[in-house]
């Protein structure tokens, strides 16, 4: 999936992991079933993370609601070819199998118990869906441009802007989270 998700054949994967087509096709329907299962793993690795995050021992939920964006951001960037096939429109327009929306769902879950937490003890004001597609709405827009190098030591800000336009590098850690703790502090309630 490193080539792109259009480039994936089941020749290929046959090829490269050392089995006959036959024998794949036992185990997937097709590319679509193949590339699902891939999308799966991905989501299970991504919740394994955003676990992690918050599996300290902190009463804060503001913490952990941070905590579980900035992981989010880290496994975006890192995991790069599973991200761009878990949220790309490939998977997503074919047929994803009831595995692969399960699994999306869990994802989804756990941001969600986050975000209402934060809501219900009044540490952030809304409603707790849409506070999450907008929170969702910023780490994913964060990772795809990190990933997509436009945010990467200024490199794209300063293609953009000229040399002159920047004039600071950027360090990938402090950006993802002063984008996750300015965005907390947006939804923060108002006391």
């Amino acid at each position: 999936i490193e080539e792109g998700v259009d480039n994936v054949t089941v020749r290929t994967v046959s090829e490269n992991i050392g089995v006959s087509r036959p024998a794949l096709y036992r185990h997937f329907r097709g590319k679509n079933h193949l590339l699902c299962t891939v999308a799966e793993d991905g989501y299970k690795r991504l919740n394994i993370e955003l676990a992690r995050a918050i599996d300290h021992e902190t009463e804060d939920a503001l913490m952990r609601f941070q905590g579980m964006a900035v992981a989010y951001v880290r496994f975006a960037v890192m995991n790069a070819p599973f991200y761009r096939l878990m949220f790309g429109k490939s998977v997503v327009t074919r047929h994803p199998t009831e595995e692969l929306q399960n699994a999306a769902r869990e994802t989804f879950r756990a941001g969600f118990s986050v975000v209402e937490e934060c809501s219900r003890k009044g540490l952030i004001s809304g409603d707790p869906v849409s506070l999450l597609n907008v929170a969702w709405a910023m780490v994913h827009g964060l990772s795809v441009l990190m990933i997509d190098g436009q945010v990467d030591r200024g490199k794209g800000m300063r293609t953009l802007l000229g040399e002159s336009g920047v004039g600071t590098s950027f360090d990938s850690e402090k950006i993802i989270e002063f984008a996750v703790n300015t965005m907390i502090t947006g939804m923060k309630a108002s006391e």
